[in-house]
This record gives structure tokens, C-alpha cells and sequence, in this order.
């Protein structure tokens, strides 16, 4: 298994030399195939603490519940941002 990874590493380096970096991309996936099974662009998300993220159905809302909830939201996060912002002057 190590003698595979070797080898892939040096042929992505070898594509990457050449310029052909799809082909760098191909090879440095099947590093990662190799090492693990696992691709290393994978992002999973939780919710708060790391629990499930939370959601509400919105389909009987009207447009104007909507755009009032839409607002109250943007609000929070700016402030969110903004005391984020303030802390690290």
C-alpha cells in the first residue's frame, strides 16, 4: 500500500511539473482513495453544539412573514458580526 502512495505522489508531482493538473487531481484523489477512503474536501455541518441543526417547516408562512423573519435574522447576524468585529480592535 505504501509502494502505491509513493508512486501516485510522485506521478501527481510529475503532472504538476508538466503542467497537466488534472491529471494532479486525479492522481492526489487516488492518494486519498489509497490512505483512507476518505476525500479531503468533505464538510459535514451541525447544528449548535454539534447537534442536529435545527429547521422549521415555513410553507404556510406568507411572503411578508417571510421577508419580516428574513429580516429579523439578517439583524441578528450583522450584530453577531459586528461585536465579533469590535472585539478584535
Amino acid at each position: 500500500k505504501a509502494f502505491r502512495i509513493k508512486k501516485l505522489a510522485r506521478a501527481a508531482d510529475k503532472f504538476e511539473e508538466a503542467g497537466n493538473l488534472v491529471q494532479m487531481a486525479n492522481m492526489l484523489e487516488k492518494v486519498a482513495k489509497e490512505i483512507g477512503g476518505a476525500y479531503t474536501n468533505r464538510y459535514e455541518h451541525t447544528g449548535k453544539g454539534g447537534g442536529p441543526i435545527k429547521y422549521e417547516d415555513v410553507t404556510d408562512m406568507t411572503t411578508e412573514q417571510l421577508e419580516s423573519e428574513a429580516d429579523r435574522l439578517w439583524t441578528k447576524r450583522q450584530s453577531q458580526i459586528e461585536a465579533a468585529t469590535a472585539t478584535k480592535h
